[in-house]
């Protein structure tokens, strides 16, 4: 949080936990998607009432929301469909008041130890019209057909090509 224009800082905890260290000595999960997520991710987007919305990837794509400028976070749910194993490179972008857009990729494959290959990636993207109520609901879709994925399982999940930045 800052109060002048960016000079100073206070770091603010949302509550949410990504993926970590800890998951990746653990075997939870792979060292490229832990660092993919971590670099490519765009996060954080404010709509036009001041509300934040935070989104990182764990098991899915989870969504946390600020209704006081950051000081407070309330967890509005994982967005990604129940049968997505893996995500990354997440970004969220808001508008009026609760409405939310999430792009990511995602698979339902379970891949190597790596975290990287035979993994089949596509491109996704979830809407919710209200990610302030009380139980938002969100609705997602893959870009690409099941035919025809973004990164293909020869492709490690931690690389990507023209076309993956273009669908992107």
């Amino acid at each position: 949080i800052s109060s002048d224009e960016g000079v100073t800082w206070k770091g603010v905890a949302t509550g949410g936990q990504s993926i970590g260290l800890e998951d990746i000595l653990g075997g939870r999960e792979g060292l490229g998607l832990g660092i993919t997520d971590h670099v490519w991710s765009e996060n954080l987007a404010i709509d036009d009432y001041d509300n934040l919305y935070f989104a990182y990837v764990r098991d899915g794509v989870h969504l946390m929301v600020s209704r006081d400028g950051g000081r407070s976070w309330r967890h509005a749910g994982v967005v990604t469909p129940p049968a997505i194993a893996h995500s990354i490179v997440v970004s969220v972008t808001a508008r009026g008041k609760g409405e939310v857009a999430l792009s990511y990729y995602a698979t339902s494959d379970e891949g190597d130890a790596f975290g990287a290959r035979g993994m089949n990636w596509r491109a996704w993207m979830t809407y919710g019209p209200n990610a302030l109520a009380a139980e938002p609901k969100f609705r997602s879709a893959p870009t690409s057909p099941a035919s025809a994925p973004t990164m293909g399982a020869d492709m490690y999940g931690c690389c990507t090509t023209e076309q993956t930045f273009l669908e992107y």
